[in-house]
């Protein structure tokens, strides 16, 4: 578990007296935003009003799914949060898929999930005091009843923990167990070692990499909306 929480550094060097260090997420998350902003831009070239080729028939079912997203869980006042929700559900589905390929995720390690957290908190935080303004912000961690601030700030406080811990702990733990699968088939053959493990990464690499992704992007949704409406006087 240890080399899970402290990724090992490949290259180190100093930039102007600053150390620095580039280890495996890193490298593999730069990658991965890259390679998406590239496919991203030429999938969006030459749009037509009516879909002419099949790849803006792609991009508008996947706009299409993430604006119904938004628009069922957090309602049409955070219908401008459609490109973050977007950016954050593709990328976690990536970086949670990039093991059927033989990478290790980022998301194994904990500093990666650590800052997907802390960008939500953020973007939390930020919306609720930018929607009911400050003084309402301060005031919402005494409602509805003053005594309640410990619990309040507690739980605020924790969303990035949480849902850190929460994708950290579900990929390494899909990644754990098919790293002793293969060991298990070490000893077989080549073509069983190809073939047993299919059903395993149909379950731990896609569809448990998709439903990490789905929660925490719905956890985040979930957040932006609750926080800004205490903020702003509508919590129900």
């Amino acid at each position: 578990m240890v080399e899970f929480l402290t990724a090992e550094p490949i290259l180190e060097f100093d930039l102007a007296g600053i150390g620095l260090v580039i280890t495996q997420p890193m490298l593999v998350t730069t990658a991965i935003v890259l390679v998406s902003m590239v496919v991203v831009y030429f999938l969006t070239r030459d749009l037509k009003v009516i879909p002419e080729k099949k790849k803006q028939v792609i991009m508008e079912t996947a706009y299409n799914f993430i604006y119904g997203l938004v628009s069922d869980n957090m309602g049409e006042k955070f219908m401008s949060f459609v490109p973050f929700i977007g950016s954050i559900i593709m990328f976690l589905i990536l970086v949670n898929f990039i093991g059927l390929i033989g990478i290790q995720p980022p998301t194994t390690s904990f500093s990666t999930t650590l800052g997907l957290g802390l960008t939500s908190f953020v973007v939390v935080q930020a919306t609720a005091i930018r929607n009911g303004g400050l003084g309402n912000y301060i005031k919402s961690y005494f409602k509805p009843y003053p005594f309640l601030f410990p619990i309040t700030l507690l739980d605020r406080l924790l969303l990035p923990v949480s849902l850190s811990l929460r994708l950290f702990g579900n990929v390494v733990a899909a990644t754990t167990v098919m790293s002793l699968i293969y060991g298990a088939l070490h000893e077989l053959n080549f073509v069983a070692q190809l073939i047993i493990p299919i059903p395993f990464h149909m379950y731990f690499d896609i569809f448990d990499g998709l439903i990490q992704a789905v929660i925490f992007t719905f956890l985040t949704m979930v957040q932006i909306k609750i926080v800004s409406d205490e903020a702003s006087g509508h919590h129900e």
